[in-house]
Parts: C-alpha cells; sequence; structure tokens
C-alpha cells in the first residue's frame, strides 16, 4: 500500500560480484588485490535468504522480493511494478559491499544493476521493528525508501531524481564480456 517501507537485506550485488570474482579473478586479483577477490568470492556465503524472509513474515511483511538478475534496480521496479504502485527510493541507503563497489568501477557498471541473489526486498508497512529484528539475527538491513500512490518509480540520488527503467541485460553479462576482452 502507500506508505509502506521498503527494507533491504545484506548488500546489492552479492552473487554477481561472487560470479566476477571466480570468472574474472585473475585479471581483478591483478588490479584490486587478492584480498579484494578472496573477499568478493566470500560473500557466496551469505547467499540464502532463508533466515530473513522467516523473521520477515514473523514481523508483518505484506510482500518479499529476492533480488537476481536485473538487481536492485530490476527488481524494485517489478516489485513497484507488480503492487501496481509507485516508489521511491534513496541511493545513499542502499548498502554495497566495498568489494563490489572496486569490481564494478573497475569494469564500469552500476552495482545496482548486477545480480544481486542473497539481497532481499521487503514490503512492510514500519521499517524500525523489522530492521531490529534482522539486526538481532546478524543480518544487516536498511530502509530504502518507500511506495506511493503515483505510478512513477524513482531513484533519488544525491537530490536528483530519475526514474527506475524495467529491467534489462543484467550487468553481469555486460562485465563478463569485458573481461574477455581484456585477456
Amino acid at each position: 500500500k502507500p506508505g509502506y517501507r521498503l527494507v533491504m537485506t545484506k548488500t546489492a550485488g552479492i552473487e554477481g560480484t561472487t560470479i566476477l570474482a571466480t570468472e574474472c579473478g585473475d585479471i581483478l586479483s591483478d588490479e584490486l588485490g587478492e584480498a579484494c577477490i578472496q573477499k568478493a568470492k566470500g560473500l557466496m556465503d551469505s547467499i540464502s535468504v532463508l533466515p530473513e524472509s522467516r523473521i520477515a513474515v514473523d514481523m508483518g511483511a505484506v510482500a518479499m522480493h529476492d533480488v537476481t538478475e536485473g538487481g536492485l534496480l530490476g527488481a524494485a521496479w517489478e516489485f513497484a511494478e507488480a503492487a501496481g504502485l509507485g516508489l521511491h527510493i534513496y541511493r545513499e541507503h542502499i548498502a554495497v559491499a566495498e568489494t563490489t563497489l572496486a569490481i564494478c568501477q573497475w569494469l564500469g557498471i552500476d552495482p545496482l544493476k548486477l545480480i544481486s541473489s542473497g539481497c532481499m526486498l521487503i514490503a512492510v508497512p514500519d521499517s524500525g521493528p523489522l530492521i531490529e529484528a534482522l539486526e538481532q539475527a546478524g543480518i544487516p538491513a536498511c530502509d530504502i525508501g518507500f511506495f506511493n500512490q503515483a505510478g512513477d518509480k524513482q531513484i533519488v540520488t544525491n537530490g536528483a531524481k530519475a526514474c527506475i527503467e524495467p529491467p534489462e541485460a543484467d550487468a553481469l553479462y555486460e562485465a563478463l564480456t569485458r573481461c574477455q576482452q581484456i585477456v
């Protein structure tokens, strides 16, 4: 419903980061260091969303979406579209791991458009109790925005608004192509 909050768990780009670290590890290691690549590969350990889904159900979540192909922005668009609502999210509130940022910056892709299995979007009337319960269970979570009556889907970055477009090809494919061209 309009006014419901959108909570995300963990970080954007989890699965894509691990895939890129595995498939392009040699190239990325030369540029970003072996420690960064090992940390990126370790993100695969957080790919299950079962723990947060159970907590979200107990805390009154009305809908959930596992962020997969198309990344966080694609999933946010799909979520709002399925609800027949608009969406207003804040880029500054979206958690992105340092390793994900480093890899995505080096490859020139947007981490918010990278496959993110392991990250969950949750619609809930009040985000505070849910975030507290998730964090008590050791699951990072943050409120990234809200649903609204308007049909537009927007992301706000440093005060500037932009439309969230329907999902396109995942940024993973572009990144893998770039890795292959470098070799």
